[in-house]
């Protein structure tokens, strides 16, 4: 599944390929220790370097292949009635916080697609703290927090579509256009961002 999520195919949950991933690492590392332990005497040196130095680099593959394949750092996901879960994730950017909605493909939630809507993004990183994922009372919407104020508004009745708004996308680095889009989305949902934890 390497670059899955990052050309649109389906990736498998990212909480299971983390849980997952970490196996061969414990295999690997006691499958060096047991043949470091039985190996014969002119030999136990070789392999107790091999049980020293592969599981770190083992590690290493693991990370980067994590990186490569898209898997989103998970913040928290959400199941509406109808049974469709979208997970707020952190994008692998090596530099930036970037975050992106994802929708289980099946649903089970073993397999994830992100969805072709771009949440907003603080070129500053102000609005980045205190991330989630909220469904509105009426389970009509989506919202995301982040930095205390409300950042995004999703309709999902029929499709992923943006919330109908007033305020203009926020500029990246103004702190009073964050202010008014979160206050004119507490408007349209009735609800205060700090109300939903």
């Amino acid at each position: 599944m390497a670059l899955g999520g990052l050309v649109g195919l389906p990736i498998l949950a990212p909480e299971l390929v983390n849980a997952v991933s970490v196996v061969p690492l414990f295999a690997i590392t006691a499958l060096l220790i047991l043949s470091a332990m039985r190996a014969e005497k002119g030999r136990r040196a070789w392999a107790i370097t091999r049980a020293i130095v592969l599981p770190p680099l083992v590690l290493i593959v693991l990370v980067v292949w994590g990186f490569l394949s898209g898997l989103p750092g998970v913040v928290n996901r959400v199941t509406l009635s109808d049974g469709r879960q979208f997970l707020l994730g952190v994008g692998p950017e090596p530099s930036d916080i970037v975050y992106v909605l994802w929708q289980s493909v099946d649903r089970w939630g073993v397999f994830w697609r992100p969805t072709k809507y771009d949440l907003t993004y603080s070129d500053d990183g102000t609005q980045t703290a205190d991330p989630a994922l909220v469904v509105d009372p009426n389970g009509r919407r989506l919202l995301v927090r982040r930095g205390g104020l409300w950042t995004d508004c999703l309709d999902i009745e029929t499709d992923i579509r943006a919330c109908a708004s007033k305020v203009e996308e926020p500029s990246q680095r103004d702190s009073e256009s964050w202010r008014a889009r979160s206050e004119d989305i507490e408007r349209l949902v009735g609800l205060h961002p700090t109300a939903s934890r």
